[in-house]
């Protein structure tokens, strides 16, 4: 059972989770997820670029299980068709973020002709034209780009290490996790049982 104490990509995505969250000082994330700004623009144009370096590596890889090198122009929808190949509920994938009670659906609007809105409204908006779509980079679109890759990461980590592969502590992501309705927690956050001064406490011959 592999454990990824350093996997690819893991630190910049990391970084960009503490710049997100070092933005919910300045603006409220549950009531202003439409609010826009220059910083939301960077993490945007920041995360999406790493979206699609991973999934080119992702693709790389892919040839390794006898899926042909995908002929230029890698576009978006080339690539996450990849990840659909061997995921086919990869767009299914949901993201919450536990500090704020949001959940987010990154890949929900892929589709065989269109990508999802981050990444037509917000990315391709801000890259092509920002002063012309200054409304463009909103903290919602920011996380859904850094939620979407981190769906890339995980599926990308799969792929290569394979179902036993564990994320050790320092590489787990924080800020955004997993969502699993099945999950008795929803894999939201470890739970930390405490105990107070005077809480009753058990009777010595009592089982743990």
């Amino acid at each position: 059972m592999p454990t990824l104490h350093n996997p690819e990509h893991i630190r910049y995505y990391r970084a960009l989770e503490d710049d997100l969250e070092a933005t919910f000082r300045y603006v409220e994330p549950q009531s202003q997820l439409d609010v826009h700004s220059d910083e939301f623009a960077r993490i945007i144009l920041v995360a999406a670029t790493e979206v699609e370096n991973v999934l080119r590596e992702f693709a790389v890889w892919a040839q390794g299980y006898g899926q042909p090198k995908l002929s230029p122009p890698l576009t978006i929808l080339k690539l996450t068709d990849v990840v659909a190949k061997f995921f086919p509920k990869f767009a299914t994938m949901q993201i919450l973020a536990p500090s704020i009670s949001v959940l987010l659906y990154p890949w929900k609007d892929l589709s065989a002709t269109s990508a999802p809105d981050w990444w037509t409204k917000g990315y391709n908006k801000i890259k092509h034209d920002r002063q012309g779509n200054m409304n463009a980079p909103t903290l919602r679109r920011a996380l859904q780009a850094v939620g979407a890759l981190q769906v890339v990461l995980l599926h990308y980590y799969r792929l290569r290490y394979g179902p036993t592969a564990m994320l050790a502590d320092r590489a787990i992501p924080r800020l955004l996790v997993p969502w699993d309705s099945a999950s008795p927690h929803g894999n939201a956050s470890e739970l930390w049982q405490f105990e107070l001064p005077d809480d009753p406490k058990e009777s010595a011959g009592s089982s743990p």
